[in-house]
């Protein structure tokens, strides 16, 4: 036998393993069963597989770059793919080694690298929580019991396949927690920086979770480790700076991650701010569903996933029946508490979510302490107290009593958890009692034994039954959001940009695609990146801010949260603006075609789910290219006083900026006609308020009191042009119908009965608003304030496309509550101006629009001075030049690039880099490099020291081998005699206590 391969029950990371392989197929089951991969379709297939997609192509340019010997940018930087034109560092590309790990891969293989990365994944959580509670819970069933319900808890259920990523938070908080315990010991901990080095690798938002925690534990094992005597605010303080230096290294050695993402996130349109009654807690359906979301698998307030084994609640119960008895089991309670709390109280949840909304991503610290306590229990089942066993009893049971009530109180139905809690509790008392009457050692040996490996199955079977509740048809059906699997890759293409291939057209231009429903909107998001075309879609988390705000000053009724941008919703001016050249749609002859697009050609297409769809292309005659020119300004300050209507044609006459360009200034010209104004509009409502008992008017909008009630406005006759339903101020307020009811009750009964539902109703979240003329439709979202991305108060221009008919609008209202707003109108827009002004952005001669790696390039020839636009949206990061000679670049136009340049040939060359790139990682090399030189320098003075200290000792060699012969032979005399109560060891580490 190899002394080295511990092949045996003390071996805990090979018993892990294979417990491992049997909890994983039997969890994930459902996957298999239903042929679905681990790509989740709506983010998954609008972020995380072009985010692969590009990665792999990212990196392949890299190296192309560095070994080609090309001049310029070696990393690129920025990309005309990625929504209008983004950076793409801190955005699409992070530097997880996961997604690096997908170049190995055939991109045909992508559905194996989707199951090998969440299976790795979750198998590293594991042994990162191995890795932590070995030094406290001997016992390796303890350890594998705790390890399970952690690596399986409700939070990397729900998040497993959705957002895989999130499970690093899992595996860097143990390993952190190590940390801290070493440099406790040792002032020191590799462990710990690594772990501060790729949680700020990873993301920003997760190097908070897993450091706030992280800040909390320290503080309690201060207590627990450090004596008494040795205390001090002086003593605390170095403690702190200790930690600090190596926080501080790990920070700096991911500076070239982490400073680029910093200036992007203070760019960003991200935000969150869900509101709810009170900072200090939530409505009480959070908390109902909390009760139960401890042991199911239901989902509480916002990501809230728990799911806690049955057995956790019994082992909880009895750690707090029995927590007197050891300082460490206080502490670990104590941290159990926190998080309880931090659950509860909103305050507490935005601090511990960064102050990024009122969300429960952080659960998993909870899932966390929730295993340690199970780890350090498990054990009392075998040699339980009777008075703990017995309070430990009446705290699960009375759980389960408040569960019942909860379920009676809102109608909802009782899920596998709470049957799993009563299972164990009757388990354990079961095995008490029958263990209490073996008084053979060897026979309650086995007994021990079995029982342990029935309850492993025990929980096995119950993290199976939870994760096919959760994801198949017959319990929450998460699977149905999954793309199929082996169909990743034909999915990705189910987009009418593929219709692209009708033309040859190399010149640079945008696509502007469009499906029908808005939920296979969102899936296309990104389609752009996806399917190597120039799209006006974006969908990442940290977008420029400028985007967002163009789209929401001008009203596009399809922003529906700050970082989500789902193109311009057929708006032709919008369209024209962002340099769209080409329109596909899988509506075959689609009736809301912008304005100038003829039609290239039409075909059949089937998508990978079978569905038959037409796919469509259209090709505007008046296209703008990537450049194109202005002779006259708008001043910033008298833009912002248009209404919505006005400000896309103001684009389109004149540059909008608050710089002195030194051009003339100019008056906006509209074409528009008004079909009713405000006043008229508020007439036709009270009119239609009379007659509609769930409509009534209000000074400050509409109360709508049933769901999807309509108003229908009638047209004038003579129409013909673009019509628009406009809305300025509108917001969205959900209200309680049941406390508004002025409704007379007949009786007692009737009156409770409302009071009852009053108190049970949550608010929508959502509500829409949309106007149908014939076939064309448009809608726009609005948000209540208990939403996680609500921005309040917008500007809406609802899109009804080219009318030459009489008809009428039905405006549709979905939900019930107060729809404010302060004006609305509906106008109609003559087309003949919209030409005349596209061909005067075109008065010069514009030739050479190329776009590179971070470079854009293209030559302007004019007789008179010109402000040059570049339809792509202003950042920090440009460096312009003018004839090689550097010049400013302005934002302006809302989103675009501005450059004033001379009357004559003009060669125009803009340049991007990230901003903070380029010194993070100056600042990682030093960091490193100082780091790596120190370390080693500190490893070879300590062999120096030890060598000195050899020869200081009198004993040569011989000596030394002599004293450890005879060291060996007392060892072996020690084994024969009788052995003596085993004495302390000396502390080798003065002022920290032994754990």
């Amino acid at each position: 036998m190899m002394p080295q391969l511990r092949l045996n029950k003390r071996n805990i990371y090979l018993r892990y393993t294979i417990a491992f392989a049997v909890f994983c197929l039997c969890v994930l089951f459902p996957f298999i069963l239903f042929g679905k991969s681990f790509l989740w379709s709506s983010d998954g297939m609008a972020q995380h597989y072009p985010t692969l997609l590009y990665s792999r192509t990212w990196i392949q340019e890299v190296f192309s770059n560095l070994f080609s010997g090309t001049t310029g940018s070696k990393i690129p930087n920025w990309n005309l793919q990625l929504g209008y034109g983004q950076d793409v560092i801190g955005n699409v590309i992070n530097f997880r080694p996961f997604n690096f790990l997908w170049v190995l891969f055939p991109r045909c293989s992508v559905d194996l690298y989707l199951v090998l990365r969440t299976v790795i994944s979750l198998y590293l959580c594991g042994i990162a929580f191995i890795k932590f509670i070995k030094s406290k819970v001997e016992d390796h069933t303890s350890i594998l019991f705790a390890t399970m319900t952690y690596v399986f808890s409700g939070f990397s259920l729900f998040f497993l396949a959705r957002h895989t990523f999130f499970l690093e938070m899992m595996f860097y908080l143990p390993l952190l927690f190590v940390g801290v315990e070493t440099i406790f010991r040792k002032k020191f901990s590799l462990m710990f920086i690594l772990m501060i080095y790729f949680s700020s690798l990873s993301y920003f938002y997760f190097l908070y979770m897993v450091t706030l925690p992280t800040v909390v534990y320290a503080a309690f094992y201060y207590f627990e480790a450090v004596e008494k005597e040795k205390r001090s605010v002086l003593h605390f303080l170095s403690i702190v700076g200790i930690f600090a230096v190596q926080f501080l290294i790990g920070i700096l050695a991911a500076a070239f991650a982490l400073l680029p993402t910093v200036f992007r996130i203070l760019d960003s349109s991200r935000g969150g701010g869900v509101e709810s009654d009170s900072v200090l807690h939530w409505n009480m359906n959070v908390y109902e569903n909390l009760i139960k979301g401890m042991v199911d698998t239901n989902q509480f307030g916002i990501y809230g996933h728990v799911a806690m084994s049955g057995l956790a609640v019994f082992l909880i119960a009895y750690a707090t029946s029995a927590s007197k008895k050891s300082k460490s089991m206080r502490n670990d309670l104590w941290q159990l508490l926190i998080y309880a709390l931090t659950l509860s109280i909103p305050l507490l949840t935005m601090v511990f979510n960064g102050l990024g909304g009122k969300t429960f991503r952080w659960c998993f610290v909870f899932s966390f302490w929730v295993s340690v306590v199970v780890a350090k229990h498990f054990k009392c089942i075998f040699k339980p107290n009777v008075r703990s066993l017995i309070r430990a009893s009446i705290i699960t049971a009375s759980y389960a009593l408040l569960y019942i009530l909860v379920v009676e109180f809102r109608h909802g139905k009782v899920g596998t958890g709470l049957g799993f809690v009563l299972f164990y509790l009757t388990a354990v008392l079961a095995f008490a009692y029958c263990y209490s009457m073996k008084k053979d050692q060897e026979v309650a040996a086995r007994m021990r034994k079995r029982f342990s490996v029935f309850m492993m199955a025990i929980l096995c079977l119950e993290l199976s039954i939870k994760s096919f509740e959760m994801y198949s048809p017959y319990g929450q059906g998460y699977i149905s959001s999954y793309a199929d699997y082996g169909k990743i890759e034909e999915a990705g293409r189910d987009n009418p940009t593929m219709a692209l291939d009708m033309v040859q057209d190399d010149s640079i231009y945008r696509v502007d695609a469009n499906v029908a429903e808005v939920v296979s909107k969102y899936l296309e998001c990104n389609y752009g990146l996806r399917n190597n075309v120039n799209g006006i879609s974006s969908y990442y988390g940290f977008s420029d801010k400028s985007i967002c705000n163009y789209s929401l000053e001008l009203g596009n009724s399809t922003q529906n949260i700050p970082f989500l941008m789902l193109g311009f919703a057929q708006r032709t001016i919008l369209n024209e603006l962002a340099s769209v050249k080409y329109y596909a749609t899988f509506e075959g002859e689609d009736p809301k075609v912008p304005y100038g697009y003829s039609l290239v050609g039409s075909r059949e297409r089937t998508l990978s789910d079978g569905t038959l769809v037409t796919e469509s292309l259209y090709q505007n005659d008046y296209a703008l290219p990537l450049m194109y020119v202005y002779d006259s300004v708008i001043p910033k300050q008298d833009y912002d006083k248009l209404p919505v209507n006005q400000k896309e044609q103001a684009l389109l006459q004149a540059a909008v900026t608050d710089a002195d360009l030194g051009f003339p200034t100019k008056k906006v010209v509209s074409s528009d006609t008004n079909l009713y104004t405000n006043q008229e509009f508020r007439d036709l409502l009270t009119a239609l308020a009379e007659e509609n008992p769930a409509l009534e008017l209000k000074d400050d909008g509409l109360l709508v009191k049933k769901a999807g009630s309509t108003v229908v406005v009638p047209l004038a006759k003579g129409l013909s042009g673009e019509l628009y339903v406009l809305f300025s101020d509108l917001e969205f307020e959900s209200l309680n119908m049941y406390e508004l009811n002025e409704q007379e009750f007949t009786n007692r009964y009737e009156e409770v009965k409302n009071a009852m539902a009053a108190s049970a109703w949550t608010p929508d979240d959502s509500a829409t608003v949309s106007a149908s003329f014939g076939t064309r439709s448009d809608v726009v979202s609005l948000y209540n304030k208990t939403y996680q991305y609500a921005f309040g108060k917008r500007e809406a221009a609802l899109n009804l496309g080219m009318v030459d008919v009489p008809q009428k609008i039905t405006l549709r209202f979905s939900k019930t509550g107060m729809y404010r707003f302060s004006d609305m109108q509906i106008v109609v827009r003559d087309m003949e101006r919209y030409e005349s002004d596209v061909k005067k952005l075109l008065s010069a001669e514009i030739t050479d629009i190329c776009v590179e790696t971070d470079v854009i390039k293209g030559t302007i020839s004019s007789d008179q001075d010109k402000i040059v636009c570049i339809s792509v949206p202003y950042a920090k990061g440009w460096t312009a030049y003018v004839n090689n000679v550097q010049v400013p670049v302005y934002a302006g136009s809302g989103l675009n690039m501005l450059i004033p340049v001379k009357a004559g040939v003009n060669e125009i060359r803009l340049a991007y880099s990230t901003p903070g790139f380029r010194l993070g990682s100056i600042i990682s090399f030093v960091t490193t490099v100082l780091f790596v030189a120190g370390y080693i320098f500190v490893i070879i003075l300590r062999r120096q020291m030890r060598k000195k200290n050899k020869e200081k000792d009198p004993d040569d060699e011989e000596t030394q081998s002599k004293k450890k012969d005879v060291d060996k032979s007392k060892e072996r005399t020690k084994k024969d005699q009788p052995s003596e109560p085993e004495r302390p060891k000396e502390n080798p580490y003065p002022g920290i206590k032994r754990v």
